[in-house]
């Protein structure tokens, strides 16, 4: 019952801290605006949510990569049960899309410089790796956002493609994914790194 409580709190802790801005037009989105929703939502979070929240990404599969790859050697030398190491692995969650993002497209970059060889077979492996995890449509919706608090939501016609595109469909996904307790405890903490 904690672990149902915990989740739907992370989302509701997320959605009421980005609700301000959903009233005016939204311009990029940066990494500082992606730590500042995510440290509210963390400090609205009980300590047993947090614990849950945190324990959950700790099983990122990228999680030594792009979590303890990435951490402050400050951080890095706290206890895994400290609070500090805690909010930050929860607070970096939610820029681990962009992180993604940007090194596959780092990646490619250096794909397409590289001869054949090992080391372009060795480039190719991790590109494919962080492919999996890089949706770049979920980023972003270049729809207007127009709520009618009476209408009923419109049909949602089957997707062409396996993976939703645009935030307004990516979102509900990663939800969905987040709270089905049939997945594993690793796609399920991709899934918490999106909704944050």
């Amino acid at each position: 019952m904690l672990r149902w409580k915990s989740l739907r709190m992370i989302a509701v802790a997320v959605a009421v801290a980005m609700s301000p801005t959903m009233a005016t037009t939204a311009h990029a989105w940066n990494e500082t605006g992606h730590r500042l929703v995510a440290r509210i939502a963390w400090d609205e979070l009980s300590p047993a949510q947090q614990d849950f929240a945190t324990d959950l990404l700790s099983r990122h599969p990228r999680f030594v990569e792009d979590f303890e790859g990435q951490m402050p050697d400050a951080i890095k030398a706290l206890p895994a049960t400290d609070r500090e190491r805690r909010a930050w692995v929860f607070i970096h969650a939610a820029t681990w899309p962009d992180l993604v993002k940007d090194q596959a497209k780092l990646l490619g970059k250096q794909l397409a410089a590289t001869g054949d060889g090992p080391e372009k077979v060795a480039l190719e492996r991790r590109l494919a790796d962080l492919k999996r995890y890089d949706n770049p449509a979920w980023h972003y919706d270049n729809k207007p956002i127009q709520v009618d608090p009476y209408a009923l939501p419109a049909p949602v016609a089957p997707a062409a493609s396996p993976r939703p595109v645009g935030i307004q469909l990516a979102l509900p996904a990663a939800l969905k994914e987040l709270f089905d307790v049939t997945l594993p405890v690793e796609k399920r903490s991709v899934a918490l790194a999106w909704v944050l």
